[in-house]
């Protein structure tokens, strides 16, 4: 079922909640893609994880 079929408001409330959620568990890990200290990092991983915490927002890529 699509987010955008469900019609109880309290249902799409928490199912944008753990969107929420899911989302910040993945970005909590960014510090493994860039470090601030040395300004070095990994341009295309932090990249994937972008994308990836777009798509659990989203819940699809921006490609498609």
């Amino acid at each position: 079922m699509d987010y955008h079929d469900i019609e109880d408001p309290e249902i799409k409330l928490e199912i944008l909640q753990q969107r929420i959620y899911n989302a910040s568990i993945l970005l909590a890990d960014w510090d493994g893609y860039y470090n601030p200290k040395t300004g070095k990092g990994n341009a295309e991983e932090l990249a994937k994880l972008i994308e990836e915490v777009y798509i659990v927002l989203q819940g699809k890529s921006w490609r498609n």
